[in-house]
């Protein structure tokens, strides 16, 4: 008899996408956890562990979880984004501005980032501020709304 082999990290990753995207958070993050204890530099399952912690109103966790992914691959406008999102969830509403300053000024043709921003500065009582990020996020891209600021669906990579 031959022994089971585990999973390979992408079949367990798909999966732990299709979980989190039928919003079956606890077993997406239970996924991703397992996938993180075979290979702990997987930056992708890292993001997607935060996008369900997120999803999961986990907001100080998913802190985390986008730390780590950050701190993997730093010009990462994406995770940068969704960080900065976490942040205000978790009422780190300075760092969060600060986060997503960064990230737009790495990438300023980022409507959706400036969005976030937008919404940062806002929390944070800088009301003009956010008002020139949006109209500026609006220039980029006249399709956005604040509806497509909502949490992305986690990536397959």
């Amino acid at each position: 008899r031959r022994a089971q082999m585990a999973p390979s990290l992408s079949t367990q990753l798909n999966l732990a996408v299709r979980h989190a995207k039928r919003k079956e958070y606890d077993e997406a993050i239970r996924l991703y956890r397992a996938i993180l204890a075979r290979d702990g530099t997987y930056s992708n399952a890292w993001f997607n562990l935060g996008n369900a912690l997120i999803g999961n109103n986990q907001p100080a966790e998913a802190v985390t979880a986008l730390r780590n992914a950050v701190e993997l691959e730093p010009s990462n406008t994406k995770m940068l984004r969704v960080l900065g999102r976490a942040l205000l969830l978790d009422r780190k509403t300075g760092e969060a501005v600060q986060v997503l300053e960064n990230a737009v000024a790495s990438d300023p043709a980022d409507a959706r980032l400036r969005l976030e921003l937008a919404k940062a500065l806002k929390q944070a009582g800088r009301d003009n501020e956010s008002r020139m990020e949006l109209s500026k996020a609006r220039q980029l891209n006249p399709g956005l709304s604040d509806s497509n600021a909502e949490i992305p669906q986690p990536d397959i990579q």
